[in-house]
């Protein structure tokens, strides 16, 4: 037997909305950028010291910077 769950929850959940991005060759691998598949907003690996001083990341928003040169 099949159920169909429904459920609300905030889009770009990273365990299930991110997938890997493969589009312009200026961003770094490093970043390891992701994309979320509802909205496509860009997400990026961000590396931080943490209250322990070890080294942590998370995957935050990509916001672009507008070059005004």
């Amino acid at each position: 037997m099949k159920i169909k769950v429904t459920t609300d929850r905030e889009c770009c959940d990273q365990s299930e909305d991110l997938q890997t991005y493969h589009g312009h060759t200026r961003i770094p691998d490093a970043l390891r950028p992701k994309f979320c598949k509802h909205c496509g907003q860009l997400w990026y690996l961000k590396r931080f010291t943490d209250a322990a001083g070890s080294t942590d990341s998370e995957y935050v928003r990509f916001v672009p910077q507008l070059d005004r040169g």
